[in-house]
């Protein structure tokens, strides 16, 4: 699987993956969020309150996250940050 086919997956869809030992697991994708690529923040003391108040840093990059339960029962994570190398054993079982 490629980054791109990632962005366009769907809760629902079924995959499979091949495993270190040569065994192929399927699972469920049960959850997929899109988030904002934060590079840093800020902490800062409201003078009039006193209230210390913390802003992200915001790069304005999205990414994503899917959330995938296998039927073996390990729930795994896969983000549009990670290497390639990472998505390379992941595929789309085709119905």
């Amino acid at each position: 699987m490629t980054k791109k086919e990632l962005w366009h997956i769907r809760i629902g869809t079924k995959v499979q993956k091949i495993d270190i030992h040569g065994n192929i697991c399927t699972g469920t994708v049960i959850h997929r969020q899109l988030e904002n690529e934060i590079c840093g923040f800020t902490i800062a003391r409201n003078k009039r309150t006193g209230n210390i108040v913390e802003k992200d840093i915001e790069t304005g990059n999205k990414y994503l996250t899917v959330t995938i339960k296998f039927d073996n029962g390990p729930i795994r994570y896969y983000d549009t940050l990670k290497p390639d190398y990472i998505l390379k054993a992941l595929q789309i079982i085709k119905n």
